[in-house]
């Protein structure tokens, strides 16, 4: 649910293995302090949502009726009895990030919820869930899908992850890191109705160090003045992210209110006063942009409030803005969710793409080098989930999957497998294509290809492909 809803953006791993190698019992410091006392002492990004308060506001009721952010659809559960609007009252949304190789690590996600009423495995979920036991985790815990794992610490709290070690990790949380020793994690105790509290992670840290050292390696080789100009931008870039030091900001939801303020805390004064500087200068800029998208044509100009105001101080940079500026930023920042969604969505479906190709392939190669009959057959014989072939870019899913696999046998692509399509994206009957289509092309390659080019590769390798019974 969240990793379809959120995406894109920000990185997790665990803490050592030696986190894990004692039984964690839920400490008793954690349910003491409630929903906040479950916030992991590797967390990056802590995001609190007071949900009985937030979802009877109205920006939520005119964020949640937007049809192009979806977020309605978002929030229905597949696999869960849960109705985030009803059951939720109190919310953490937890990302944290390590290195891998040298550089940041895929994202997860871990969720905790407060709930209104009891929940069990008994009745919390919709589909088979297995038990399982998690390392250094001495509660029960259930997988219910691929990246999702569910545990109930204490009544009427649930813990969700995308790894089992990261759910233990959760319920383990206070035992290291108590909220009341955290600072940048007391953001997440003040009035609002959504708080947001971020770090500059030491794997971060570490990683724009690199970049840094890299960016002055190059500039100290002759070079092209484009080349130049990157490599300054990559050290001015890697320099203002290790000026920061945590982020926190709060939204009041409630009317008439100065709806949200955010300080920005970095490790010198020279910091602040550049993300201060900053902010001041994109605000004119930004003012114009958000003018221009309300202006009507043949109408005088709509006077609009300032988006923010920003001020800094030692080091500290605040950021303030009215409800109106809110209501104006949400108006100009939905295309810009929109468009990156759908390009998440996109990478999806490759992503996808790329893991039933090499499916075909393995099947093949155990089977006289024939591709599988079907596509669900291919992932039977890896034992991949069935969710792969549903395409995350469509809201609507066909009983047989959104990917089609053409029945060509594999010697008629041998002189041309480059160029001859496998599996390509459906798109709904009675609908017109969209612009871009999805394709795994017989030497294993993924691309999106535009529609007028795909449907005459489409048809060429329709050619080469064995007749149906």
């Amino acid at each position: 649910m969240l990793r379809k809803t959120c995406l894109a953006i920000l990185l997790v791993l665990l803490a050592g293995a030696c986190a894990y190698a004692q039984p964690v019992t839920p400490p008793r410091a954690a349910l003491e302090a409630g929903i906040l006392g479950f916030i992991p002492d590797d967390a990056m990004i802590a995001i609190r949502l007071r949900m009985a308060k937030v979802v009877t506001s109205d920006l939520w009721q005119k964020l949640l009726k937007s049809e192009e952010l979806g977020i309605r659809k978002g929030l229905e559960e597949k696999r869960l009895n849960l109705d985030v609007e009803k059951d939720v009252t109190d919310m953490v949304l937890v990302l944290a990030i390590d290195l891998a190789e040298g550089r940041p690590s895929s994202p997860r996600f871990a969720l905790a919820m407060e709930l209104n009423h009891d929940a069990s495995a008994k009745d919390f979920f919709k589909v088979p869930a297995e038990e399982m036991k998690v390392l250094g985790l001495d509660i029960a815990a259930y997988k219910v899908g691929p990246e999702q794992f569910v545990a109930f610490p204490r009544s009427r709290l649930v813990i969700m992850a995308t790894e089992p070690q990261y759910l233990s990790h959760m319920c383990g949380g206070a035992a290291r890191n108590p909220v009341t020793d955290a600072l940048w994690l007391k953001a997440l105790d003040q009035p609002g109705e959504v708080l947001l509290a971020f770090r500059m992670a030491e794997p971060i840290r570490k990683s724009l160090q690199e970049t840094r050292k890299k960016a002055r390696e190059l500039l100290r080789r002759p070079g092209d003045p484009k080349s130049i100009g990157m490599f300054i931008g990559m050290d001015s870039a890697a320099r203002l992210g290790l000026e920061l030091q945590h982020i926190t900001a709060s939204l009041d939801l409630s009317q008439g209110a100065g709806v949200m303020q955010a300080t920005v805390v970095t490790t010198s004064e020279n910091g602040a006063a550049f993300f201060g500087s900053a902010l001041e200068m994109l605000e004119p800029s930004l003012n114009e942009a958000q003018a221009a998208l309300r202006q009507e044509p043949d109408k005088p100009p709509v006077p609009l409030e300032p988006l923010y105001h920003a001020t800094f101080q030692g080091r500290e940079a605040r950021l303030t803005v009215s409800r109106a500026g809110l209501d104006q930023l949400i108006s100009m920042l939905i295309p810009a969710v929109v468009s990156a969604r759908t390009a998440a969505q996109n990478t999806a479906s490759l992503n996808n793409l790329r893991q039933l190709v090499t499916a075909c392939h393995t099947y093949a190669r155990s089977h006289g080098l024939n591709y599988p009959p079907s596509l669900a057959a291919a992932i039977e014989s890896r034992g991949l989930d069935r969710e792969l072939l549903m395409n995350p870019a469509l809201k609507d899913h066909s009983p047989d999957g959104d990917y089609m696999l053409l029945p060509i046998p594999s010697e008629a692509v041998v002189r041309n497998s480059a160029g001859t399509v496998l599996i390509y994206e459906r798109w709904p009957e009675g609908q017109s294509p969209p612009a871009g289509i999805g394709a795994a092309f017989a030497d294993g390659h993924c691309e999106r290809v535009p529609v007028d080019l795909f449907m005459q590769i489409l048809r060429e390798s329709q050619k080469l492909a064995k007749p149906q019974d």
